[in-house]
């Protein structure tokens, strides 16, 4: 039997796992091996203008087609450049393989050139750094991508020698991302739990993303619904309750002022159960002073959200049935009240405000744009705004930066819902600074044919920063851009662009852009005077 080199075996692996793309900048050794490979194999390479956006798409793509994203990157500075992206699947929670290009053994020791240590680089971030040789290349990424995928997910970095690599040399970094897990649920703090709802009379549920990762959506529904109880989830965990459900309360990003609608909403709780939540969503530490119980698949003691009544770690399908079984079938929230919450809520943004501000032009976006659109959206004004102007029905059609805050996210997340999901509309909300800094990745656009609608909030200005510096009376000073023409970047790429000075000029504009399939950049002029208006009802600022 032919024994297979590192490329091979790597490719075989990545093949039998399902993953079917591959992004990232290629170098002139492992890295062109393993695309030769991976060719072979049917999988396809997308390159990239910077290594973090590879991993953002591979993150993203993986997310949509329940895979482990792959990333790829040459050796030195791609490595440093891939390892930021590490760092949006690292704090966001996500599963994403890097491999990074290396000397093999006989050149290590003679080399200086773009020589860093990867394995201490992505250290930090990645679960274990791993470097690859031929005799077992095949089981190690296997059990790699399982490990990626464990909770709480995050990445792994794989170093590729040059072909004529010596066996493999592993080395684990645990440290602080080490979890406890519970293979059996306790009858007696699940009975704690049991006597702790009953006694409450407004229980909120919060959902975070575990939810979803556990295939534990009916689950979570059932046990609001059979309580009758108001729910809010994170941002990450968007759509495993419809947001038109008469039961959702909003989003909970760690904002404790009264004034907020995130602290109106818990204020009226007498007791909080939180479901899948991961400390990395909350801006600020948990400051909620009702009895907080936790529900979780694993015990993180790194990570605690506050200090809980109650505590209970294993199946989320098996703990949230046991409680559905025993607890008493009741309506503990008034679903009128909830509705009336929403409306008061949502006329404070002025959604139906005749001139152009970040909220009438995402509430006219969800007007117009199909049901099951995909939006992706990050660090900003508008980002904020869309947790409540853009409503979401269904899991895996709302990405945003929570853990991270990542400025620049939205166009790569955008372009991979493209590659995994044509059939639907793709829909990115962007600020003008964002969008510079991944405008050269239009290119992948045009040269896959993507169609995504590229909403970019043009204030010549840092919204968020401006708006902290406003607050703490500051001078304005490092947060203006110059004009740019971004209807002729878009037409640089073949595709088409539209400037919006009105809401009826960005309804026409979008309107053309649903029936026409052609990558579309809309430059919607906004006036940042207009954000503390909104802002203060979500941050508290």
């Amino acid at each position: 039997m032919t024994k297979l080199s590192t490329a091979e075996n790597v490719a075989l692996s990545l093949y039998e796992n399902k993953i079917k793309y591959i992004f990232g900048m290629p170098g002139g050794g492992s890295s062109i091996d393993l695309i030769e490979e991976c060719t072979k194999k049917g999988l396809k390479f997308v390159l990239t203008q910077h290594e973090t956006t590879a991993a953002l798409m591979a993150i993203v793509y993986g997310q949509l087609t329940n895979t482990t994203g792959v990333s790829l990157s040459i050796m030195g500075p791609g490595a440093i450049n891939l390892c930021a992206g590490a760092g949006y699947a690292y704090w966001e929670r996500h599963s994403l393989i890097c491999i990074t290009e290396t000397y093999n053994s006989s050149l290590y020791n003679k080399m200086s050139l773009q020589k860093i240590n990867h394995s201490e680089l992505f250290s930090t971030m990645a679960k274990t750094s791993i470097i690859l040789g031929d005799s077992d290349a095949q089981e190690l990424v296997n059990k790699a991508i399982t490990l990626s995928s464990e909770e709480r997910p995050g990445p792994i970095h794989f170093d590729m020698p040059h072909s004529d690599a010596n066996d493999s040399v592993i080395s684990y970094w645990k440290s602080d991302k080490d979890y406890i897990k519970t293979e059996k649920v306790s009858s007696k703090q699940l009975k704690l739990i049991i006597d702790t709802i009953e006694s409450a009379k407004f229980p909120l549920l919060i959902g975070g993303p575990l939810v979803y990762r556990n295939n534990s959506i009916s689950s979570f529904v059932n046990l609001a619904e059979h309580l009758q109880c108001a729910t809010m989830v994170t941002s990450k965990a968007r759509g495993i309750i419809p947001e038109n459900h008469p039961l959702f309360m909003g989003i909970v990003s760690g904002v404790y002022d009264k004034s907020t609608f995130e602290g109106q909403a818990i204020a009226k709780s007498d007791l909080i159960v939180s479901i899948g939540l991961d400390r990395m969503e909350l801006l600020s530490p948990w400051e909620h002073t009702q009895p907080h119980i936790i529900i979780d698949k694993i015990q993180n003691p790194h990570e605690p959200i506050g200090t809980p009544k109650h505590e209970i770690y294993g199946d989320l399908n098996e703990i949230l049935s046991k409680l559905k079984s025993i607890l008493t079938k009741r309506n503990t929230w008034n679903t009128q009240y909830i509705k009336e919450f929403w409306e008061t809520s949502l006329s404070k943004l002025e959604l139906n405000n005749p001139t152009i501000t970040a909220t009438s032009v995402i509430h006219t976006i969800r007007k117009l744009a199909p049901k099951d659109a995909i939006l992706t959206t990050e660090a900003g004004i508008y980002g904020r705004v869309a947790l409540y102007a853009w409503k979401v029905f269904s899991p895996n059609t709302y990405f945003d930066s929570s853990g991270a805050n990542t400025m620049g996210f939205s166009i790569p997340a955008a372009l991979a819902s493209c590659i995994a999901r044509p059939k639907q509309r793709t829909i990115a909300l962007i600020g003008d600074a964002g969008f510079l800094m991944r405008a050269t990745e239009l290119e992948i656009a045009t040269r896959l044919k993507l169609h995504p609608i590229i909403i970019i909030f043009t204030d010549r200005t840092l919204g968020m920063i401006r708006v902290k510096q406003s607050s703490k009376k500051y001078r304005r000073n490092g947060v203006d851009l110059s004009v740019t023409n971004f209807v002729k970047i878009a037409e640089s790429f073949g595709g088409q662009g539209f400037v919006a000075n009105s809401i009826q000029e960005f309804k026409q504009h979008f309107t053309t852009a649903l029936n026409n399939n052609q990558l579309t950049i809309i430059d919607v002029q906004v006036d940042p005077n207009t954000y503390s208006d909104h802002i203060k009802f979500i941050r508290g600022y």
